[in-house]
């Protein structure tokens, strides 16, 4: 290949680069919009996270009203459940209390 060849190889190239740039913005809202990407979008918290859970900071889960463990292990404390997802507690069993 010649000099040239890789000019012109690199100018459509960042011409195209350029485009993808430009264009893919608009795209990605769009799609959006229409809800075809589903990971790009926030999760959303149902209002029903009104329960006093216990948390436990050393491991970092939270334990529901319902649940054996509720208050058992110390040192913890009692806060909301959406308190305990914002400061990034996870439930024990895996959901979310009910």
């Amino acid at each position: 290949m010649r000099y040239r060849t890789f000019q012109n190889i690199l100018v459509a190239g960042s011409f195209l680069l350029l485009l993808i740039c430009i264009v893919l913005p608009s795209l990605m809202e769009r799609w959006r919009s229409v809800g075809r990407i589903a990971g790009l979008q926030t999760p959303v918290v149902s209002a029903a996270t009104l329960f006093r859970v216990w948390t436990v900071k050393k491991t970092g889960w939270y334990y529901c009203p319902d649940s054996k463990l509720y208050g058992k292990f110390k040192p913890g404390i009692y806060m909301t459940e959406e308190d305990a997802l914002e400061r990034g507690y996870r439930p024990a069993g895996g959901y979310a209390c009910r």
